[in-house]
């Protein structure tokens, strides 16, 4: 915490003095999302509904997963940035699955290991993340499991 402090204020005459523009984030910070939001999504979110991104109609889980939904599926998001998704049976294929995340206002950025890019967007009235899935061109709504 004490060094968190006195790098801030060294940052703070940076700035102001015009050799640096950017602040430092201490280390109980991921990216520039506040501590109060970041633990807001920590933990395990439990996958409930999806729906068509263009119509807004259901879209059936067993439909985007198959049969392995049954199994049920997981979104974690971890304290050191990192997260890991589980739906269904596993393939053994878990990197595809993990990654980090980043959170900017109320989107958080998902970038599996693998390459790929998903959008997820919490809204805190409602306690519920909403997550992109481009792959079958739907949201996926994720719950805290308790």
């Amino acid at each position: 915490m004490r060094k968190s402090i006195i790098i801030l204020f060294f940052c703070t005459i940076l700035i102001f003095s015009g050799y640096l523009t950017c602040s430092y984030l201490s280390p109980y910070h991921i990216n520039s999302i506040s501590v109060e939001k970041q633990e807001n999504i920590i933990g395990k979110w439990e996958i409930s509904y999806a729906e068509h991104k263009s119509t807004g109609a259901n879209y059936p889980l067993q439909e985007i997963y198959g049969s392995g939904f049954q199994y049920g599926g997981t979104l974690e998001f971890k304290k050191d940035g990192t997260f890991n998704k589980w739906i269904g049976i596993s393939d053994g294929e878990i990197s595809t699955h993990e990654g980090t995340f980043s959170i900017q206002n109320n989107t958080v950025t998902l970038v599996y290991y693998s390459g790929n890019v998903d959008k997820a967007f919490y809204n805190s009235s409602s306690n519920i993340l909403k997550v992109e899935n481009d792959f079958v061109d739907a949201y996926e709504y994720f719950v805290p499991l308790e």
